[in-house]
Parts: C-alpha cells; structure tokens; sequence
C-alpha cells in the first residue's frame, strides 16, 4: 500500500483552498475527474476532483487505483444538515454511511428501506483538534442521496426516518468501494446548509462536469433578480464552509494522521 492519502471532493469549490496551497507535482484529467498529485501539510497526497454524485466518485475512484494505491481514502466536502444542532461551517466525522436500497425515489415523507456502510473515524484524541482550533466537529452518521435535498420539508423528514445527521451524494459508494480495495476511508463533511435553510435547486445550473455554470447562474439571476440574495447567501455559506474544513484538514493532516491514527469500525 502506498503512502498517498487520496482527497476526494465532488466540486471545485470544495477543494479548492486544498488545491492552492498545495505543492502540485503532476496533474491529469480523465473523462469527468480531475487528479493533482502532490505534497500538503507534510503529506503525500492525490486530491481528486470527482464530479457530483455515486456514479463520478465510482469512476474517479477506479482511475485513482489505475494511478496509486493510496493508504487512506479521505472523502470531504459540503454537506446539508438534517439535525438543528449543527450550523453553516460546522463540521461533521461520519461513523456510518446509509443509502436507499433504490434511489431515485423521492417520496422522503414515508420511510424507504436503507442499506448501510461502516466508516473509520478518528480517535478521540483526534477530536482535540477541534478544541485547540475552535472548530465546531461533531461526529454521526450521513446519507448518501441522489438529488440535492434543497427543501426544509424534506430535511424534516429524513431526520424523522433515518438516524442520520446530514446528507450528501458520494460517501456511500466510495465506503463500499474502499472496503472491497481494503483501504481505510475517512469522511469529513462541512455543513453548507441548516435544516430550515432552502436552496436553489442547481441541477438545471451545471455543466456536464457537475460543477456550477458561472454564465448559467448569471442567466438565472438576470432572468430571476429575486434569487440575487439566495445566491450571494450561498456564496457566503461555501466560502466558510470550505475554509473550516481545509483548515480543519491541514491541522488533522499535519498533525501526522495515518492509518494508525484510526480507530476502525466492525463492518
């Protein structure tokens, strides 16, 4: 096993701050993914760009094991929360990732069956970090979903059917993925949005690549000049999102995290 640690983020926006302040060795694209191999904070690392959802983060994870053999999987990046308690920026370890037996279904007022997936996290000392930092982390369980969950309705829901404390679109299938590769995965998220806050629906926004068309918002918000504050909220909201989290990581990272530094769940 090799002594990379892989960085995985579905958009730009989420690995970006990582992506500058990186020593960058050698970069490459494949088909909707984006690799920067290089050093950060002392470590090896292969950052990875990998598009939205299950289906991009299978295909870039294939690609990353075509390139290295990394000894940690470090999935990161935004997610929504779906607990009251947490709050824009605040940061989230995952213990467990569950999924919908059948996505596609978007009926989150009645319970679906759900399949689940261990996690490794860190070990308590670890959570120390977050006291010397004044980091906001807590620890819990994600969902992984194929659609932005953009109403506060529909949060309430899931929060009433799953014991889950937020969602997001890639870890399951990177957690099944790691486990078949036996590599030890971690998944830090950073909250983007709070339980009562809506978001744009930014599907019709993206390009083939899943990142967010800047002349396709610039259109919707000509076209649409009420949603000029929904936006400029949300560029607020990633802005601190991403600085918790890359800070959070550097300090985690640096501080001389390896697979050691796990404390690894029973599948």
């Amino acid at each position: 096993m090799g002594n990379h640690v892989a960085i995985l983020g579905a958009v730009n926006e989420e690995i970006e701050e990582i992506r500058k302040q990186m020593k960058v060795e050698d970069s490459f694209k494949k088909g909707k993914s984006a690799f920067w191999k290089g050093t950060w904070c002392g470590q090896s690392i292969m950052l990875v760009r990998t598009g939205v959802g299950q289906q991009k983060a299978t295909l870039a994870f294939e690609e990353l094991m075509k390139n290295c053999t990394p000894s940690l999987i470090l999935s990161m990046g935004y997610a929504g929360s779906v607990d009251p308690q947490l709050e824009v920026g605040d940061l989230l370890i995952a213990d467990k990732v569950l999924a919908l037996t059948q996505q596609g279904n978007k009926d989150w007022a009645r319970k679906q069956t759900i399949k689940e997936a261990s996690l490794d996290f860190l070990s308590p000392e670890s959570f120390k970090l977050a006291e010397e930092t004044q980091f906001t982390v807590y620890r819990g369980s994600l969902l992984t979903v194929d659609e932005v969950i953009a109403e506060p309705s529909h949060k309430l829901n899931i929060a009433r059917h799953y014991p889950v404390r937020a969602v997001e679109m890639e870890t399951f299938e990177l957690a099944q993925l790691a486990r078949k590769a036996d590599i030890p995965i971690l998944s830090v998220r950073s909250i983007l949005d709070t339980v009562d806050q809506e978001l744009v629906r930014i599907t019709s926004l993206q390009d083939q690549d899943g990142e967010v068309s800047k002349m396709k918002v610039t259109w919707f918000v000509l076209t649409h000049p009420a949603s000029i504050k929904t936006f400029m909220e949300l560029r607020s909201f990633s802005l601190k999102a991403t600085r918790n989290l890359t800070n959070f990581l550097s300090k985690m990272l640096g501080s001389g995290l390896n697979v050691k530094n796990l404390h690894k769940k029973s599948s």
